[in-house]
C-alpha cells in the first residue's frame, strides 16, 4: 500500500513480518502516559468516538482507513477506532484487507467492537466497524 502524499510504501506478507520502504515496522508498545488514538470523528460516527477519542493523550484522524492501520503498524499510533452509526459509512472489505494484514504482521491485532479477531467476509455488501490496536492494554483501556 502506499501513501501518495509522503510516498511511504507499506508491504506484508503472511508469516514475513510487515514492512515500511523496505525495513521492519513493529506495533508500539502501550504506554498510558502518551497515547495517540486515530479516531473517526466524521459527520456519521457513533456517539461512542468521541468517548473513545477523550481517552487518549492526542488524536489524529487521517480519513482513510488503510493509512490509519498503518500508522498503528509502524508504531505512530496506540490504537485506530472506527466506529459509524450509519451503516453505509462502515467499511468494507476493499478498505481494509491491506492495512488488517499489515497491522497482524507488525505485531498487532485487528479486533471488532467485542473485542474479537476481525473476520470480515469478502462480499461487497458487508460493512464493519473497527478497533486496530498494537497491545491488547490499549483495548483495555477504551472498554
Amino acid at each position: 500500500m502506499r501513501d501518495l502524499v509522503s510516498g511511504a510504501t507499506y508491504y506484508a506478507a503472511k508469516g514475513d513480518g510487515a514492512k515500511l520502504n523496505g525495513r521492519p515496522i513493529h506495533v508500539h508498545p502501550y504506554d498510558p502516559k502518551d497515547l495517540l488514538f486515530t479516531v473517526y470523528l466524521g459527520s456519521n460516527a457513533h456517539p461512542d468516538a468521541e468517548r473513545v477519542a477523550r481517552l487518549a493523550r492526542r488524536v489524529r484522524s487521517l480519513g482513510a482507513a488503510s493509512l490509519d492501520l498503518c500508522l498503528v503498524a509502524r508504531g505512530a499510533a496506540d490504537l485506530y477506532y472506527m466506529h459509524s452509526a450509519v451503516v453505509d459509512s462502515k467499511l468494507r472489505a476493499v478498505d481494509i484487507a491491506a492495512g488488517m494484514l499489515i497491522v497482524r504482521e507488525a505485531g498487532g491485532l485487528v479486533l471488532d467492537l467485542n473485542g474479537r479477531d476481525l473476520d470480515l467476509p469478502l462480499e461487497s455488501k458487508a460493512r464493519t466497524d473497527l478497533v486496530a490496536i498494537g497491545d491488547r492494554q490499549a483495548w483495555e483501556a477504551i472498554r
